[in-house]
């Protein structure tokens, strides 16, 4: 894999498109430190620093190339890597052929020859020599060693097959109907953890599975009405994500093994090897509701489904709430809507204290048939140019390289289904529909995407139309990116920790398709030749859904969680630091498999006066203030916002600074840190002329914090 930041390649590089050399190089770093960190011992490989590596090749990398039937061509231009590829292979193959000798011996030699005594007893002639004592006692010694050999090796296999488990992940679900697939809702207090071997027939390891289910609902009082599960009443699916399923056919449980299954769907998904655990899987139980909830089945809110019956405290809660999400416009099952338009909400429910997310997801199943066609499109992808924190884009080159997108072809039947409000859109390849776009799921070089397009109710947009507004999507994903790299600067700097959250825009792309050559598939091609394609969020749990942290033009409640909290002040941080230009609003967003909250499809308001200048949710310069009024009523009580100083925390511009350093200033960079140039608003004393700021003497130069850049700038791009 090419390391998009140094242009090295990396062949086994693994989990991310920056190489771990580069990783480790933070903004602000001198040429000097950069160079420590790229002379450190790594491994040619997989990029991993290790501080006493002697070859090219780390162990992993070698143990990945020796269980592979092929090694990259990269490798072996690498100085060392063939002799140490050699090396290990041949240890490999000796050891392979002693066990081989090993296992053919046993037969002969160790049980039945040391384990079990001749049936014939002790030669007669032994026993008449003056070492027949000493003949018995030897006898004696072999058997019990073999024993302990047999009991040794024994224990290494338990061991061996510890180390390949496989862990399932146990959800159970309910149905209306006699189709299992229909109506499923979720019961989210239901999730457990078995541990079987590799090589456990899926049939047994179901069983297993189903032995756990009944086990747990019988020690809670949760479900009084709950019955015996038996295996003739329970429909297995697969879980891909929150809301994708595979249901297991009956031959498959009865015919392949665990591990079987697992690669089979794996393959199936066309989700890289390296981005699925093959040694974790998530199995949903479906089974009718009346087994769960008595005769009359399920009633209004489960006000006891509360108590969790999670089997392990290995499971993160955090990490349970993980799931897959269509970034952009849409995710399945849920639609987009823009406070703008609805004139604001809060993100909270002061009732419940829950968090309340204008993307509703659903319980539904969405169940993907293996041999569901995708529409393939080439397409050439646009240019993304940041100058500070400007962001551009410039249209593809006529001549520049093609990509395929994969699209799913019923994506059009879904669209219809959804609009009618029929769930089985949920088996489609469309994700849902917003109040300015829809997404539909697609793919990319093997990874999933949601590719978004606009829409209009009365079919009144055009493609410049379109165009503008998933720029402007774009746009403001990557202007939050590049703010919080600021924002975690300050966090360094006052040495506060605080969860982690990022913006879900690494991959993210727009692209302008060509002519959809299949002639087949006109009646199913996409409105729009621009499209935005967001990274599907990589998923682990089928219960999670997107939460929401601020709305369209307010904060909503007062965080009562460090995570709200934190991005309530970051929302604080953005308007302070842009000198109350720019704010990124209706932040909400998922987990991803790393247990970092991923935000998605942030609207924004600016100080940009004309109103044909902005886009359609930016409600300009008074929504800005409404935002900053709104967060200040809770501020003093957001310990982040307090230990921060973001209330007497001042930013100067790029002009400012520019004088404060007598001129020599450069241009901005994101990658500046404006640490050594903070000062801080210090009270005024009562004097004759108040409303003069001429006795405010500035800050020394050198406690100046610069600003993102020039007044206006920021909204010109």
């Amino acid at each position: 894999m090419l390391c998009t930041k140094c242009a090295t390649t990396f062949p086994l590089l693994e989990g991310s498109d920056v190489c771990n050399l580069c990783l480790k190089i933070t903004p602000g770093m001198t040429e000097t430190e950069e160079r420590i960190v790229r002379d450190q011992k790594h491994c040619k490989g997989c990029s991993m620093v290790f501080t006493h590596l002697l070859q090219p090749l780390c162990q992993k990398c070698l143990m990945t190339l020796v269980s592979a039937e092929s090694i990259p061509r990269t490798i072996l231009f690498i100085e060392g890597a063939a002799a140490q590829i050699h090396a290990l292979q041949t240890a490999v193959d000796s050891a392979a052929d002693l066990l081989q000798i090993a296992v053919q011996h046993k037969n002969v030699a160790s049980e039945p020859r040391l384990g079990i005594l001749p049936r014939t007893g002790m030669n007669a002639n032994l026993l008449r020599t003056p070492n027949a004592a000493a003949a018995v006692a030897c006898t004696t010694t072999m058997s019990t060693s073999s024993q302990s050999s047999t009991a040794r090796s024994t224990t290494l296999q338990a061991q061996r097959d510890r180390g390949r488990a496989i862990t399932i992940v146990v959800g159970l679900a309910t149905s209306f109907s006699q189709d299992p697939s229909k109506t499923a809702k979720a019961i989210s207090s239901v999730r457990l953890l078995v541990e079987v071997g590799p090589k456990t027939p899926t049939f047994n390891a179901f069983a297993k599975c189903l032995d756990q289910v009944n086990s747990a609902l019988a020690s809670t009082d949760t479900f009084p009405n709950a019955l015996h599960i038996t295996r003739d009443k329970v429909a297995f699916f697969f879980v891909e994500s929150a809301t994708k399923y595979f249901m297991i056919s009956t031959k498959e449980i009865s015919e392949l093994t665990i591990e079987e299954l697992i690669a089979q769907y794996s393959a199936l998904l066309q989700v890289g090897i390296k981005s699925r655990d093959t040694k974790r899987c998530e199995i949903k139980l479906v089974v009718p509701d009346t087994l769960i909830y008595g005769e009359h089945g399920y009633k209004g809110t489960r006000s006891s489904d509360k108590r969790s019956l999670v089997s392990s405290t290995k499971v993160s809660k955090a990490k349970t709430r993980s799931a897959s999400a269509a970034t952009g416009s849409s995710t399945a099952g849920a639609a987009q809507a823009s406070t703008s338009a609805t004139g604001g909400s809060s993100a909270v429910s002061a009732a419940s204290g829950k968090r309340i997310s204008l993307w509703p997801t659903s319980h539904f199943l969405r169940l993907v048939s293996p041999d569901v066609g995708f529409i393939k499109y080439r397409f050439r992808a646009y240019r993304i140019e940041l100058d500070g924190m400007a962001v551009r884009f410039q249209r593809p080159d006529p001549n520049g390289p093609l990509g395929t997108i994969l699209v799913m072809a019923d994506w059009k039947r879904g669209s219809q289904l959804e609009q009618i409000g029929d769930k089985d859109y949920l088996k489609t390849g469309f994700l849902g529909r917003g109040s300015s776009k829809h997404g539909i799921y697609a793919r990319i070089n093997g990874k999933e995407y949601s590719l978004n397009q606009s829409f209009h109710e009365d079919g009144a947009m055009t493609e410049v139309d379109n165009r503008n507004i998933l720029m402007d999507e774009l746009r403001n994903t990557q202007r939050g990116y590049l703010l919080l790299q600021q924002f975690h600067e300050l966090l360094a700097e006052k040495k506060v920790r605080a969860p982690r959250f990022a913006f879900n825009h690494e991959g993210s792309l727009i692209g302008e398709l060509l002519p959809l050559e299949d002639a087949s598939r006109l009646q199913d091609k996409l409105p729009f030749s621009n499209f935005l394609a967001t990274p599907y969020l990589p998923v682990g749990t089928a219960e999670a859904k997107i939460e929401k942290f601020t709305g369209g033009w307010d904060c909503g409640s007062p965080p009562n969680d460090r995570l709200t909290a934190i991005i309530h002040a970051f929302t604080h941080w953005m308007i302070v630091y842009t000198g109350k230009q720019f704010v990124l609003t209706d932040l909400q967003g998922m987990y991803d498999e790393h247990n970092v909250m991923k935000l998605m499809d942030p609207q924004s308001h600016s100080s940009e006066i004309d109103r044909d200048k902005r886009p359609f949710w930016d409600l300009g310069p008074t929504a800005v203030e409404h935002v900053l009024d709104h967060h200040l009523e809770s501020c003093d009580s957001n310990d982040f916002c307090v230990r921060l100083g973001l209330k007497t925390i001042e930013y100067g511009g790029e002009q400012e600074a520019k004088e404060d350093t007598g001129g020599r200033g450069r241009a901005l960079s994101v990658t500046l840190s404006p640490r050594a140039n903070r000062h801080t608003k210090k009270p005024r004393h009562a004097s004759s002329d108040d409303s003069s700021d001429e006795d405010q003497s500035p800050a020394p130069k050198e406690t100046r914090r610069r600003g993102p850049m020039s007044l206006g700038n920021l909204l010109t791009s």
